[in-house]
């Protein structure tokens, strides 16, 4: 059986769950559209589908990170978002989700 789950939902979860659910929660951003907010002491970033923020997909416009290295640098990588520096998430060398500013990206 699947659970139903609202396609642009959004959740909350501090930086330590997210790095431990990184590879899940980018998979639901890419698959279903699911948007996370991440919370590093004040520091608040969006792990965001690609189509939330599409300059993400032109090679070398953002720091882009692959996923295995994200996590070891989950933390800097929420800071800098948070910082107004979006990051792109690959698998391998195709970008799949974006952090960004969450202040930012909920004014528009």
């Amino acid at each position: 059986m699947s659970q139903s789950r609202e396609l642009s939902a959004e959740a909350a979860m501090n930086a330590t769950e997210a790095r431990t659910e990184l590879f899940a929660l980018v998979k639901s951003a890419d698959n279903d559209g699911v948007t996370t907010l991440i919370h590093k002491r004040e520091d608040r970033a969006l792990l965001a589908p690609l189509d939330r923020f599409p300059a993400a997909r032109k090679v070398d416009a953002f720091p882009s990170h692959a996923l295995s290295a994200a996590q070891k640098d989950f933390g800097d990588l929420v800071s800098r978002a948070a910082q107004g520096q979006p990051q792109v998430l690959r698998r391998s060398r195709t970008p799949v989700t974006v952090l960004l500013p969450a202040d930012a990206a909920s004014g528009s």
